[in-house]
């Protein structure tokens, strides 16, 4: 299996490794913009996204390149002539509201695993659970809390050593 040396930080190399089939790819969100509509179809193709500091990270541009860069967009635009009750072949596929629908909704092939220690109510409705039993909200898919994580030996307890002092 050919990997990508780390040194190997353009986008033009994002670009060759996704067009290439490349199975594992570490790269920074930054680098979609420049290299979305040089990506072979991802028809057929499927690709979990992991996401550090969900936060901040996936409502921006470069969010959205990434989903028109990797998203199955032939999927979508079927998925799109069905709501619409039309033939695949009528879907102006330059259609602005069409490129809209593709890059903002989700996506059969795209599974997104986001991380993040500070969650937004947007970052939550994006990854979270819907609340259940009548309530509003979303809730995080699972908790990693800092506790536990002190408990583990994974970080250090910083209150352990906190003290006051009057000047």
């Amino acid at each position: 299996m050919e990997l990508h040396s780390r040194y190997k930080k353009k986008s033009i190399d994002l670009r060759d490794a996704l067009n290439n089939g490349i199975r594992i790819i570490v790269t920074t969100l930054q680098k979609f913009p420049v290299i979305y509509t040089e990506v072979d179809k991802s028809e057929k193709k499927n690709y979990a996204i992991i996401v550090d500091e969900a936060h901040s990270s996936q409502t921006g541009s470069s969010a959205l390149k990434l989903k028109t860069a990797l998203a199955d967009t032939e999927e979508a635009l079927r998925e799109y002539a069905e709501i619409e009750g039309i033939a695949e072949d009528e879907v102006d596929k330059n259609d602005k509201v069409v490129q809209e629908m593709i890059t903002h909704g989700k996506h059969k092939n795209l599974s997104f695993f986001a991380f993040t220690a500070t969650p937004k109510g947007q970052t939550l409705e994006m990854f979270g659970t819907p609340a259940s039993d009548g309530e509003e909200g979303f809730y995080p898919f699972h908790i990693y809390s800092m506790r536990q994580a002190i408990e583990e030996g994974f970080i250090l307890d910083v209150l352990q050593n906190y003290m006051t002092y009057s000047t």
